[in-house]
């Protein structure tokens, strides 16, 4: 990172999702650009103002916008970056059937702007199988970037406080790039709770999200993790509860982590 300009670069619309983020990490220490091309959502923001509703979001912006957080419609800087975070998301036909065309479309015009040393994150809800996908394409297109999703899961207006106090989600197709992806989401999250996850995303990693996969096996994985989600937002409840402790809360999260995998064993 220490050869590029920028450490993040947020590529997408300067909406709900992108601009929280890319907010939130200026104001831990990343310098960040968010990328877009549509003129008046840049002036929008390049004034100080968000174009809705964000708690909290507006006094951020202005502290940390040309210091931190800059704003172009040049993709020469997703070149500058080494972390390229795009949000779009998969498109359906008219039978509901993902469409992977936007996201080939995408990474064709901006292919001649990304690098083999960079990281791309995937921060959109997109259908099973895309960011394989993705990095086939980038494969085939001469590129070893770095690919790795992690989804976003935020309440419109309520995006800058969910993303300091609910569980990120993180995984990659290498340790490395877990690594990498990890430690970027760790500037905004508790370290307490992304730990946790770590042993989702690692038993994730080990099954595989493939073609090679079974049906049933599949259905498996998708009813296990959606029990701990539920489970780490729990967490996230009782931090308003008194008479529980952090420490001891995450001891029995982990507990019950272990209690599930070891079902899936015998189960899955």
């Amino acid at each position: 990172m220490k050869n590029n300009l920028y450490d993040v670069c947020i590529v997408g619309e300067l909406g709900h999702v992108g601009l929280p983020l890319g907010i939130s990490l200026a104001e831990a220490g990343k310098k960040v650009i968010l990328f877009d091309i549509d003129k008046t959502a840049i002036d929008t923001v390049s004034h100080g103002k968000i174009p809705f509703m964000e708690k909290d979001a507006e006094e951020i912006l202005k502290q940390v916008l040309g210091k931190n957080l800059f704003i172009s419609s040049d993709r020469h800087v997703i070149s500058e970056s080494y972390f390229v975070t795009v949000v779009i998301g998969t498109p359906v036909d008219e039978h509901l059937n993902p469409k992977f065309t936007r996201f080939k479309n995408f990474f064709s015009e901006v292919i001649e702007f990304t690098k083999d040393d960079q990281h791309i994150i995937l921060r959109s809800t997109v259908f099973p199988g895309n960011t394989e996908k993705v990095k086939e394409f980038l494969r085939l297109k001469g590129r070893k970037t770095k690919v790795s999703f992690c989804p976003e899961r935020i309440a419109e207006g309520r995006a800058m406080e969910e993303l300091r106090n609910l569980p990120q989600i993180v995984s990659s197709f290498d340790e490395l790039s877990f690594q990498e992806a990890k430690k970027l989401f760790l500037s905004l999250t508790n370290l307490s709770m992304i730990s946790v996850l770590v042993l989702i995303v690692s038993w994730i990693k080990e099954k595989g999200w493939n073609g090679k996969s079974s049906s049933i096996r599949r259905i498996g994985t998708i009813v296990f993790v959606f029990i701990l989600f539920f489970s780490l937002f729990v967490i996230s409840y009782l931090k308003g509860v008194n008479g529980m402790n952090a420490h001891k809360k995450i001891w029995k999260m982990q507990h019950l982590v272990l209690k599930m995998q070891k079902w899936r064993q015998t189960n899955v």
